[in-house]
Protein backbone atom coordinates (compact mmCIF):
# COMPACT_ATOMS: atom_id res chain seq x y z
CA UNK A 1 0.00 0.00 0.00
CA UNK A 2 1.42 3.39 -0.83
CA UNK A 3 2.48 5.59 2.03
CA UNK A 4 -0.04 8.89 2.77
CA UNK A 5 0.83 12.34 2.55
CA UNK A 6 1.03 14.57 5.79
CA UNK A 7 -1.91 16.58 5.88
CA UNK A 8 0.13 20.07 5.71
CA UNK A 9 3.01 18.38 3.45
CA UNK A 10 5.15 20.90 1.89
CA UNK A 11 6.84 20.68 -1.93
CA UNK A 12 9.94 18.52 -0.44
CA UNK A 13 7.90 16.28 1.49
CA UNK A 14 5.82 15.36 -0.96
CA UNK A 15 8.14 14.84 -3.68
CA UNK A 16 10.03 12.51 -1.10
CA UNK A 17 6.56 10.57 -0.26
CA UNK A 18 5.81 10.11 -4.20
CA UNK A 19 9.34 8.74 -5.06
CA UNK A 20 9.41 6.06 -2.12
CA UNK A 21 5.68 4.94 -3.52
CA UNK A 22 7.22 4.87 -6.84
CA UNK A 23 10.14 2.80 -5.17
CA UNK A 24 8.00 0.26 -3.13
CA UNK A 25 6.32 -0.36 -6.93
CA UNK A 26 9.85 -2.37 -8.14
CA UNK A 27 11.26 -3.76 -5.20
CA UNK A 28 10.09 -7.04 -3.96
CA UNK A 29 8.64 -6.16 -0.56
CA UNK A 30 7.96 -2.66 1.38
CA UNK A 31 10.95 -0.83 2.99
CA UNK A 32 10.90 0.62 6.44
CA UNK A 33 11.14 4.09 6.53
CA UNK A 34 11.45 6.79 8.98
CA UNK A 35 11.60 10.42 8.72
CA UNK A 36 13.68 13.12 10.47
CA UNK A 37 11.87 16.25 12.33
CA UNK A 38 14.50 18.57 11.02
CA UNK A 39 14.45 17.57 7.08
CA UNK A 40 11.84 16.50 4.89
CA UNK A 41 13.80 14.33 2.92
CA UNK A 42 13.56 10.17 4.49
CA UNK A 43 15.81 9.75 7.34
CA UNK A 44 16.71 6.21 7.12
CA UNK A 45 15.31 3.85 4.53
CA UNK A 46 15.69 -0.18 4.31
CA UNK A 47 14.83 -3.52 3.66
CA UNK A 48 15.38 -2.28 -0.07
CA UNK A 49 16.81 -4.70 -2.76
CA UNK A 50 16.69 -1.90 -5.48
CA UNK A 51 18.73 -3.52 -8.44
CA UNK A 52 19.56 -0.63 -11.67
CA UNK A 53 21.28 -1.38 -15.27
CA UNK A 54 24.80 0.06 -13.61
CA UNK A 55 27.62 -2.75 -12.01
CA UNK A 56 29.91 -0.71 -10.13
CA UNK A 57 28.72 0.30 -6.73
CA UNK A 58 29.79 3.56 -6.95
CA UNK A 59 27.60 3.77 -10.00
CA UNK A 60 24.67 1.66 -8.53
CA UNK A 61 24.27 4.45 -5.82
CA UNK A 62 24.51 7.10 -7.97
CA UNK A 63 21.64 5.99 -10.36
CA UNK A 64 19.76 5.29 -7.86
CA UNK A 65 20.15 9.10 -6.71
CA UNK A 66 19.26 10.02 -9.93
CA UNK A 67 16.26 8.12 -10.25
CA UNK A 68 14.48 8.49 -7.25
CA UNK A 69 15.70 12.42 -6.44
CA UNK A 70 12.75 13.31 -4.11
CA UNK A 71 14.47 10.81 -1.26
CA UNK A 72 17.24 13.22 -1.52
CA UNK A 73 15.65 16.79 -1.21
CA UNK A 74 14.98 16.53 -4.82
CA UNK A 75 18.04 17.39 -6.69
CA UNK A 76 20.59 14.95 -7.44
CA UNK A 77 22.98 17.49 -7.95
CA UNK A 78 23.13 18.51 -4.08
CA UNK A 79 25.62 15.12 -3.22
CA UNK A 80 28.97 15.48 -4.18
CA UNK A 81 31.09 12.16 -3.54
CA UNK A 82 33.08 11.35 -0.25
CA UNK A 83 33.95 8.22 0.30
CA UNK A 84 33.79 4.33 0.04
CA UNK A 85 33.61 1.55 2.81
CA UNK A 86 33.84 -1.81 2.18
CA UNK A 87 33.46 -4.72 4.22
CA UNK A 88 32.15 -8.84 2.88
CA UNK A 89 31.56 -7.53 -0.29
CA UNK A 90 28.95 -4.67 0.94
CA UNK A 91 29.80 -1.29 -0.17
CA UNK A 92 28.32 2.22 1.77
CA UNK A 93 29.12 4.77 -0.79
CA UNK A 94 29.16 8.52 1.05
CA UNK A 95 28.00 11.69 -0.24
CA UNK A 96 28.22 14.80 1.30
CA UNK A 97 25.66 17.47 0.80
CA UNK A 98 26.99 20.96 -0.97
CA UNK A 99 24.72 24.59 -1.70
CA UNK A 100 26.18 26.64 -4.49
CA UNK A 101 29.54 24.83 -4.47
CA UNK A 102 29.54 25.07 -0.37
CA UNK A 103 30.09 22.13 1.70
CA UNK A 104 27.33 21.64 3.91
CA UNK A 105 29.11 21.25 7.26
CA UNK A 106 27.86 17.57 9.62
CA UNK A 107 25.64 16.35 6.43
CA UNK A 108 25.89 13.32 5.15
CA UNK A 109 24.08 10.39 3.00
CA UNK A 110 25.52 6.83 2.49
CA UNK A 111 23.66 4.74 0.17
CA UNK A 112 24.47 0.68 0.98
CA UNK A 113 25.14 -1.51 -1.91
CA UNK A 114 25.40 -5.42 -1.58
CA UNK A 115 27.55 -8.05 -2.62
CA UNK A 116 25.30 -8.34 -5.66
CA UNK A 117 24.96 -5.44 -6.85
CA UNK A 118 21.87 -3.97 -5.44
CA UNK A 119 20.86 -1.11 -3.27
CA UNK A 120 19.46 -2.02 0.56
CA UNK A 121 19.42 0.88 2.42
CA UNK A 122 19.84 4.78 2.73
CA UNK A 123 20.71 6.96 5.55
CA UNK A 124 20.28 10.88 4.99
CA UNK A 125 21.67 13.36 7.41
CA UNK A 126 21.10 16.16 5.27
CA UNK A 127 19.25 19.49 5.23
CA UNK A 128 16.40 22.08 3.90
CA UNK A 129 18.26 25.00 2.86
CA UNK A 130 15.79 27.20 1.31
CA UNK A 131 15.59 29.57 3.37
CA UNK A 132 19.06 29.88 3.29
CA UNK A 133 18.76 33.76 1.41
CA UNK A 134 22.24 35.10 1.26
CA UNK A 135 24.59 34.14 -1.63
CA UNK A 136 28.26 33.34 -1.57
CA UNK A 137 30.10 36.19 -2.48
CA UNK A 138 27.97 39.11 -0.72
CA UNK A 139 29.30 38.15 2.90
CA UNK A 140 30.45 41.11 5.11
CA UNK A 141 33.39 39.58 6.58
CA UNK A 142 36.63 39.16 4.13
CA UNK A 143 38.61 35.91 4.65
CA UNK A 144 41.71 37.74 6.39
CA UNK A 145 39.44 39.69 8.97
CA UNK A 146 37.76 35.83 9.63
CA UNK A 147 41.40 35.16 10.27
CA UNK A 148 41.92 37.83 12.66
CA UNK A 149 38.56 37.14 14.38
CA UNK A 150 39.36 33.67 14.83
CA UNK A 151 42.93 33.85 15.79
CA UNK A 152 41.75 36.39 18.27
CA UNK A 153 38.93 33.93 19.66
CA UNK A 154 41.73 31.71 20.88
CA UNK A 155 43.89 34.16 21.94
CA UNK A 156 46.95 33.63 19.60
CA UNK A 157 49.29 35.36 17.23
CA UNK A 158 47.78 33.74 14.14
CA UNK A 159 46.25 36.83 13.16
CA UNK A 160 49.61 37.76 11.51
CA UNK A 161 50.23 34.77 9.49
CA UNK A 162 51.07 35.07 6.13
CA UNK A 163 49.19 31.78 5.53
CA UNK A 164 45.71 32.81 6.17
CA UNK A 165 44.15 32.64 2.90
CA UNK A 166 45.08 28.57 3.29
CA UNK A 167 43.67 28.56 6.34
CA UNK A 168 40.02 29.85 6.23
CA UNK A 169 37.47 28.14 3.72
CA UNK A 170 33.64 28.94 3.23
CA UNK A 171 31.16 26.70 4.31
CA UNK A 172 27.44 26.35 4.83
CA UNK A 173 26.92 25.65 8.47
CA UNK A 174 23.04 24.30 9.20
CA UNK A 175 21.31 22.58 12.16
CA UNK A 176 17.40 22.19 12.68
CA UNK A 177 16.66 25.74 12.99
CA UNK A 178 18.91 27.77 10.67
CA UNK A 179 21.40 27.71 8.25
CA UNK A 180 23.98 30.37 7.87
CA UNK A 181 27.05 31.07 5.43
CA UNK A 182 30.04 30.97 7.54
CA UNK A 183 34.25 30.35 7.38
CA UNK A 184 35.82 27.63 8.92
CA UNK A 185 39.05 28.65 9.85
CA UNK A 186 42.06 26.65 11.09
CA UNK A 187 43.85 28.65 13.91
CA UNK A 188 47.75 28.10 13.76
CA UNK A 189 48.91 26.99 17.78
CA UNK A 190 50.31 23.79 18.34
CA UNK A 191 51.63 20.43 16.87
CA UNK A 192 49.28 18.86 19.73
CA UNK A 193 45.86 20.54 18.27
CA UNK A 194 43.80 21.54 15.18
CA UNK A 195 41.71 24.15 16.22
CA UNK A 196 38.81 25.16 14.26
CA UNK A 197 36.83 28.02 14.74
CA UNK A 198 33.53 28.47 12.46
CA UNK A 199 31.94 31.95 12.35
CA UNK A 200 29.06 33.28 10.52
CA UNK A 201 30.38 35.31 7.46
CA UNK A 202 27.67 37.76 7.68
CA UNK A 203 28.16 38.96 11.14
CA UNK A 204 31.76 37.72 12.28
CA UNK A 205 29.85 36.31 15.23
CA UNK A 206 32.06 33.03 16.33
CA UNK A 207 29.78 30.11 16.45
CA UNK A 208 32.24 27.12 17.53
CA UNK A 209 35.39 26.24 18.71
CA UNK A 210 36.81 23.28 18.49
CA UNK A 211 40.10 20.93 18.75
CA UNK A 212 40.05 18.51 16.07
CA UNK A 213 43.11 16.89 16.44
CA UNK A 214 42.95 13.30 16.76
CA UNK A 215 43.67 12.30 20.39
Amino acid sequence: SSLALPAKADDLRRKAVLDLNRLEEVVSAKPSCSWSTNSPAPRRIAGLDWRGSKVEAFDVARQFIDEYPGLFLGSSSQLVFDEVDSSEGRRWIHFRQSWRGLEVLGSRTTVTVNEHGAVIGVTNDIYDLRGLDSAPGTELITPKRAFEIAGESVRTGAANSERSELLVRKVVLADPNKAVIAYRVLVPTTPLEKIVVLLDASTGKVVQVRNEAIR
